[in-house]
């Protein structure tokens, strides 16, 4: 069932409702910083998802399709799939069309669970050389391409400096958003709790909890 809705109706609902369509009018909805950019997928076949589907999002985390809407830009129509991010309660609207290429994705299957935790157990991760700066921005771009093995690798990158030379405050920032995401999908798919998951992850890469 489509519902049509217009973009320049309220900004939210009651539970902090966005558009990530409505950048043409600059708004801009929890989710939209990465719905606007391709990151780099825009040559991506796009997937078509279904009412019900857990997704994860960049940016926002792990998500159920609720919905899809027809929202209005003038004489525009275009299909949205509205995604509701349990973890903060809010809703975000993602264009159907670029819905892959933005970054929306499944959650993990059992195949990507194996690669992830061979990802995370990957012992020939370290602090690169160079400057700091530039190591903070690969980490910062790992975590928001939204891959679930390109988070991994970020997790597990920060967790072992944690464990060694310690983190800085952005290092820790990063950390504490990544391992969020990564915990509550890897919950999600296997059925744990996220104190499960998290131990789970920590095992993998080889740290105490």
């Amino acid at each position: 069932m489509r519902v049509i809705r217009r973009a320049d109706g309220p900004a939210g609902g009651k539970d902090g409702e966005g558009i990530e369509g409505r950048r043409r009018k600059g708004h801009r909805t929890p989710a939209a910083g990465h719905g606007c950019g391709t990151h780099g997928r825009a040559s991506m076949k796009e997937r078509e998802f279904k009412i019900g589907q857990g997704v994860f999002y960049p940016s926002a985390g792990v998500g159920v399709i609720e919905a899809m809407e027809e929202v209005i830009f003038g004489v525009e129509h275009e299909l949205c799939y509205v995604i509701r991010i349990p973890e903060n309660r809010v809703t975000i609207k993602v264009p159907k069309a670029r819905a892959a290429s933005n970054g929306l994705r499944p959650l993990l299957r059992g195949k990507d669970v194996k690669d992830l935790l061979e990802v995370l157990a990957d012992k020939s991760s370290a602090r690169p050389a160079g400057h700091w700066a530039e190591h903070y921005k690969d980490l910062e771009r790992r975590i928001q391409s939204g891959g679930v093995l390109e988070v991994g690798s970020a997790v597990r990158d920060l967790l072992r400096l944690k464990a060694g030379a310690g983190l800085s405050f952005e290092e820790a920032r990063l950390l504490e958003m990544a391992d969020g995401y990564l915990v509550r999908e890897l919950a999600a798919v296997q059925g744990v709790t996220m104190e499960a998951a998290r131990d789970i992850i920590r095992s993998a890469v080889g740290i105490g909890p």
